[in-house]
């Protein structure tokens, strides 16, 4: 239950006077936020193996009983399996499942892991999803009816969002940029499908052609295969590996381009978050990116999984100032506009 999301969900019921219970599949302990809401309850199943799963169902059963629970909002791929087995177990009048993403278990999983996409999504009342285009993809792929599916795109708290140039500045100090330093980003967990290694191999041109360029990625994962490729492309000078950090939007405005190279999104939260920072945007056209970008307004759109539309997308930022300053205004307003907490109901 990390991060914004869960908090401002959590905060928005409460607001409207649901009662929210919390419950985690691992074994963990509330997160620190939670206390701000003690009309909250919370429990974690403490299972970490999916040979327990059924141990899982049954401890979430007596929850859903003892609780009295009217909706059950399951989010992600394996608790929401098991909140779908003991919502029916327990006959939740109302089970939700929620789907933050779109085709990335067809590209990544099995067909056992497709099938069981496809069983939440039928089984559920109804779907909640994050952007129009995994609404689509359920349609089409998953042949899930359009009146069970509601897309609520994620709100954002914008003050936890407000970067300072001297929060920049400090930034660009720890990691050695210079004033001429061209600073290109990206923030996302280091995973398969997140086109780190695509991006990477842009970069290999770009530094041909821009000498001061830096390549800067954020975030947790294994980066074997990253630092491989960096070796061999001769660029250990150029690209820094921040790992995770807790001042990811500090990080995010220490960008001169911010580089969104992925190959399967929902909606891609990390968008909306350079959007408002205003740092300048490219984003590969997945999930929810070209509901949220205008191509040349308030950011660039490219395709997914093509090396050189990433390098000819960061040559054409860096050449040009204006479609620089253009977009990230552009892009600032309508992110602070667009995707309020207020609006994520």
């Amino acid at each position: 239950m990390g991060g914004a999301y869960f908090y401002n969900l959590i905060g928005g019921f409460t607001e409207k006077g649901i009662l929210p219970v919390c419950v985690e599949l691992g074994k963990s302990n509330p997160p620190k936020w939670l206390a701000e809401f003690p009309q909250a309850k919370y429990f974690a199943l403490g299972i970490e193996s999916r040979i327990k799963y059924p141990l899982a169902v049954a401890r979430l059963v007596r929850i859903l009983r003892r609780e009295k629970i009217d909706i059950l909002q399951n989010q992600l791929y394996d608790a929401g399996l098991i909140g779908l087995a003991a919502g029916r177990i327990a006959r939740v009048p109302l089970v939700i499942t929620t789907r933050h993403h779109s085709d990335l278990v067809k590209m990544l999983g099995t067909k056992y892991h497709v099938m069981l996409d496809r069983l939440m999504a039928d089984k559920a009342d109804a779907a909640i999803v994050v952007s129009d285009a995994v609404r689509r993809f359920m349609q089409e792929s998953d042949r899930v009816k359009q009146k069970r599916i509601k897309t609520i795109y994620i709100g954002f708290d914008f003050e936890k969002l407000s970067v300072t140039p001297l929060q920049r500045e400090k930034i660009r100090e720890e990691f050695d940029f210079t004033p001429d330093s061209f600073v290109i980003g990206y923030v996302g967990q280091i995973i398969k499908g997140k086109g780190h290694l695509q991006l990477l191999e842009a970069f290999k041109d770009v530094a041909d052609k821009i000498p001061e360029a830096k390549l800067f990625f954020v975030g947790s994962g294994d980066t074997n295969e990253i630092r491989r490729k960096i070796a061999e492309y001769k660029l250990a000078e150029k690209v820094i590996l921040a790992g995770w950090r807790d001042d990811a939007a500090a990080c995010i405005g220490a960008m001169d381009v911010f580089v969104q190279p992925s190959l399967s999104e929902a909606f891609s939260q990390v968008i909306i978050e350079a959007m408002a920072i205003g740092t300048p945007l490219i984003a590969t056209t997945v999930g929810g990116a070209a509901e949220v970008i205008t191509n040349e307004i308030n950011g660039l759109l490219i395709p997914p999984d093509n090396i050189p539309a990433i390098s000819k997308a960061v040559l054409k930022m860096y050449n040009d100032k204006y479609l620089r300053e253009k977009t990230a205004a552009n892009a600032l307003a309508h992110g602070r506009r667009d995707f309020t907490v207020e609006k994520m109901d």
